[in-house]
């Protein structure tokens, strides 16, 4: 009797193990929501630096399971924002010609085109990301942060080489007042579509 009860148990066990797993495994779209998602954005300089806000424009994903398998994110530009001072001249100058020139160039993009799992909450995402017109390689690491029935949260932080942009204003390739390497932190929050 005992030992009937025990293979019961054990069968009922790799059963809800085995459905678990298939259930981690659903493929689904998600679509970005912009309104609960952020991108941050931060650059140093000699003796201090800035940091601010983007406004992420529209996004969509698909993954399998968690794990995000492609996708295409777009960001206004035009809406960058410095956060660290009251000053709109940084900001203007930031829509300029001299780094992101926002009138000719207003969005920037990142497609996922692979993914590599490194563990449950983490994730490796290769693709594209598009700045001023220009295209460049990327890798990054994505954290899953939470998951609802129809709501998934990741957040990533990355740095990007201007330079490999053309955006050289006071960079290496000058006097090198200003760091070629910027940093992004992006919190995404997006639904089931």
């Amino acid at each position: 009797m005992n030992m009937k009860r025990t293979l019961n148990m054990i069968v009922l066990l790799v059963g809800f193990v085995m459905m678990s797993f298939q259930a981690d495994q659903i493929s689904t779209d998600y679509e970005v929501v912009v309104e609960k998602s952020r991108l941050e954005w931060k650059a140093t300089k000699v003796g201090g630096g800035h940091e601010g806000i983007v406004l992420i424009k529209s996004g969509t994903f698909h993954a399998e399971g968690t794990t995000i398998t492609s996708g295409s994110f777009v960001v206004d530009m035009p809406t960058i924002k410095v956060t660290d001072t009251e000053s709109n001249k940084l900001e203007r100058h930031l829509r300029s010609e001299d780094f992101f020139h926002v009138v000719k160039y207003p969005e920037a993009k990142l497609t996922i085109t692979s993914s590599e799992p490194i563990d449950a909450k983490h994730q490796k995402l290769t693709g594209e990301i598009f700045i001023v017109g220009k295209s460049q390689p990327i890798t990054l690491t994505a954290t899953l942060l939470g998951q609802t029935d129809n709501f998934v949260a990741y957040k990533t932080t990355f740095k990007i080489d201007r330079t490999k942009f053309g955006i050289d204003y006071r960079s290496s390739l000058g006097d090198a007042f200003i760091m070629d390497d910027f940093e992004i932190t992006a919190k995404i929050t997006a639904q089931k579509k």
